[in-house]
């Protein structure tokens, strides 16, 4: 376990000192000082560590079966456009069928009318297409978002 062969040249003392083995134990080995203060030590071995291995575990192979999909047809539902009083409307801002808010608004055939009253010279009458509901468009809205959803146009 241990190499005890030293060289020297010239000796000039001989020292015993403590050596710590791997082990703990305490072991007394010679050593030699020379003029030039090259000291050998002598050689450690050291066993070989025992390493584990970890353990594996294989685990159950999973096969996936191919997934069919099938696409479902698609409905689509055709709303009738209200005219001008209120109508049951699906908002496409909030998803949420609502009945709508209306507000009367002048359109172009209110400014048809009022022009043509101008040209034949009864100009005190061009402002009443203004003030008739069935001259002027129709704008519906959603009463929770207030987004505009349809406007119904006379002309």
């Amino acid at each position: 376990m241990y190499s005890s062969t030293q060289v020297c040249t010239t000796q000039t003392s001989v020292m015993q000192q403590p050596v710590m083995v791997q082990q703990t134990k305490m072991v007394q080995q010679p050593m030699v000082v020379q003029q030039q203060m090259v000291v050998q030590q002598p050689m450690v071995v050291q066993q070989p560590m025992v390493v584990q291995q970890p353990m594996v575990v294989q685990q159950p192979m999973v096969v996936q079966q191919p997934m069919v999909v099938q696409q479902q047809p698609m409905v689509v539902v055709h709303q009738p456009m209200p005219s001008d009083v209120p109508g049951q409307m699906k908002c496409p801002r909030c998803q949420v069928l609502v009945l709508t808010q209306t507000r009367h608004k002048p359109g172009t055939l209110a400014w048809v009318v009022c022009a043509s009253l101008g040209v034949f010279l009864i100009w005190p009458c061009c402002l009443i297409p203004f003030c008739v509901d069935s001259c002027l468009d129709v704008e519906h809205r959603c009463p929770n978002c207030q987004q505009v959803i349809y406007n119904h146009r006379r002309m």
